[in-house]
């Protein structure tokens, strides 16, 4: 089958293509700042829905796979909805099966304005579901991570103030850590494809983690330690090295 991986991707490794697409033939594709990291992927730059409609046209895709920015904690959403339709207008007249990976925004209570677009998006799914041949599943993650380089991009903002032995972490202290492992989620992917039906659906999937922000903020303090006493050589490594349980 051919299949398309696009929306956020920096996350992808070919191991993980694998695990999810092991007999189908994959394209994936980011913007310009968004690259993945894995350089083994095949993937192209979208800059436009003219690309894309000429990708589609060219790949002839049977199974699409979104993962959307809201996927990512304090991430750069601007845009997603236009990326996302996008996608649904391009495969509008075939039967298309989308899985669409929404995050935890589009729950949150009271509604803000990132949760009412996180919403949008969703719906806009149904929408196409109702009114095209594409077959539609959204899913409502909680956060990625990965245990790979390309996972840590997430704490990207929280590594640019470690160096200064402070981070300020906007969550509350008691607030639940959200989050899901990248790697599992092929796996998921995987079954979710094997038990497809055509009928438009809406999964939540339970958070598994009785973790808090607090214990997350002592976590990347004794990561600092490690770092200023050059047992680690910096942040990135650090969080690796804990994610693979090699920091007590």
């Amino acid at each position: 089958m051919e299949i398309l991986l696009t929306g956020y991707t920096a996350f992808l490794t070919q191991e993980w293509i694998e695990t999810a697409f092991p007999d189908d033939h994959v394209l994936t594709t980011h913007t310009k700042s968004e690259a993945l990291l894995d350089t083994r992927v095949k993937t192209v730059t979208l800059d436009g829905k003219q690309l894309l409609a000429q990708i589609n046209e060219t790949y002839q895709f049977d199974r699409i796979v979104y993962f959307s920015e809201y996927l990512l904690p304090h991430g750069e959403q601007e845009g997603e909805l236009d990326r996302l339709r996008w996608v649904l207008q391009a495969c509008r007249e075939r039967e298309v099966q989308l899985l669409y990976f929404s995050g935890p925004m589009a729950a949150l209570t009271p509604p803000s304005g990132k949760s009412l677009l996180a919403n949008a998006a969703e719906e806009l799914c149904f929408h196409y579901a109702k009114t095209s041949k594409i077959q539609v599943k959204v899913f409502r993650l909680p956060y990625l991570y990965a245990v790979s380089e390309s996972g840590t991009e997430q704490f990207a903002r929280l590594f640019e103030q470690m160096s200064t032995g402070t981070v300020q972490m906007d969550e509350q202290a008691a607030q639940p850590l959200l989050a899901l492992c990248m790697e599992e989620l092929a796996d998921l992917t995987a079954r979710v494809f094997d038990t497809w039906t055509p009928e438009p659906e809406r999964f939540l999937l339970p958070q598994v983690f009785d973790a808090t922000q607090r214990q997350v903020g002592e976590v990347l303090h004794k990561l600092l330690q490690c770092v200023l006493e050059g047992r680690l050589p910096n942040e990135r490594q650090a969080l690796l090295a804990y994610a693979k349980g090699l920091v007590p």
